[in-house]
């Protein structure tokens, strides 16, 4: 129970980014059957409040306990209807729309802000609210025409970001707004907007080669751990539709050394089919990289990526690679290669292990998709 009255105190001082992070509270109500009570207290504050980051931060955690909660959806309404700023009604709205997608009065509310709004930023703020609007709603027409001309005349970055974001799902692939994109990752002097154009990617799947030359140009350059995080999870993601992603990955993983290799590893793992693409660089890691830290995370990072695969595989591409002599120079290199082969030998039967291990060695032959 203290940690509800934790929770609710700093939702009530509007605190979550500032003071703690309570994502953690939602699994511990569940763990400890607390979730009734915690939803009622967070009922009872939204009930009471009239600060509409407390409101928001209230109705965001109780919708993650119970998505279609009547009761605050009603409550969000009656928000957005009392409240005299457009700004508070966008942000309710928002809210209410990823709460219930299809909620008429938030989509309503927003459009006529957009369309009617004299603030470019509270208009960006609407664009990017109604962005998950059905494709059939006949109102996209008007404001893909309204966000284009918005963008095409704001200087505002962080305004940019969110009408690009919203172009670029209106209308995938519109070279107006992934080249906005590009260029506020690459060259923006706002840091919020910056990591806010590199959040919005998350939800487009079909950038131009701009967009991914600005990623790769940032994570060279950041020493942000939280930026080199996100650019590497965009990444990632963006190798699932487009193959100039994962040649840039894997060009990046042969020649990245710095104090973040580990991330990259753990946003690589993440790719569909990552295990065929990226055994070879990190085996060539172990096989020829003089830092203990980077081998251990190699090591790490092939267990994580052949945990669904066929660890025969693994052991293939391992004995291809091999190298006594390289073996012999340092303990810790020695032991990767113990603790991979013992990892496989714990899904392969011995005489399977034995004839893969003692085949000759083949040649395999790699594709460059970078160029």
């Amino acid at each position: 129970k203290v940690f509800i009255e934790a929770a609710i105190s700093s939702i009530k001082e509007s605190k979550e980014e500032s003071h703690y992070n309570l994502d953690w509270i939602i699994p511990y109500c569940l763990e400890k059957n607390l979730k009734t009570d915690f939803s009622q207290n967070l009922l009872n504050l939204i009930e009471q409040t009239d600060d509409v980051n407390t409101f928001r931060l209230a109705a965001k955690k109780i919708s993650i306990l119970d998505k279609s909660n009547s009761v605050v959806i009603k409550k969000m309404v009656e928000f957005i209807n009392r409240s005299d700023s457009d700004l508070t009604s966008v942000q309710i709205a928002k809210e209410l729309i990823e709460i219930d997608e299809n909620n008429q009065f938030a989509i309503d509310t927003l459009f006529d802000i957009l369309t009617n709004s004299d603030s470019e930023v509270i208009q960006a703020a609407s664009a990017w609210g109604l962005r998950k609007i059905k494709v059939n709603d006949l109102r996209i027409k008007v404001i893909v025409e309204l966000v284009k001309n918005l963008l095409k005349k704001s200087e505002d970055e962080m305004s940019l970001v969110l009408l690009a974001g919203s172009l670029a799902i209106f209308e995938p692939g519109n070279s107006l707004a992934l080249n906005t994109l590009a260029k506020l990752i690459k060259k923006s002097t706002d840091e919020m907007a910056r990591m806010q154009a590199i959040y919005c990617l998350i939800e487009i799947h079909k950038v131009n080669i701009n967009v991914i030359k600005a990623l790769i140009h940032t994570i060279k350059r950041t020493t942000d751990e939280t930026v080199f995080m996100m650019v590497s999870n965009q990444l990632s993601y963006l190798s699932n539709f487009h193959p100039k992603a994962t040649g840039f990955l894997l060009d990046l993983l042969n020649k990245y050394e710095g104090k973040f290799y580990s991330k990259l590893i753990h946003s690589i793992v993440k790719i569909k089919n990552s295990a065929k693409q990226f055994t070879l660089p990190l085996l060539e890691t172990i096989k020829n990289s003089d830092s203990e830290k980077l081998v251990e995370e190699a090591t790490l990072g092939l267990a994580m990526m052949y945990k669904n695969e066929n660890k025969e595989e693994l052991l293939t591409s391992l004995k291809n690679n091999y190298s006594q002599k390289n073996v012999s120079d340092y303990f810790w290199r020695f032991d990767a290669y113990y603790q991979l082969l013992w990892y496989c030998s714990q899904y392969i039967k011995y005489p399977y292990f034995y004839n893969i291990w003692n085949e000759p060695k083949s040649t395999i032959q790699h594709l460059n998709i970078t160029e």
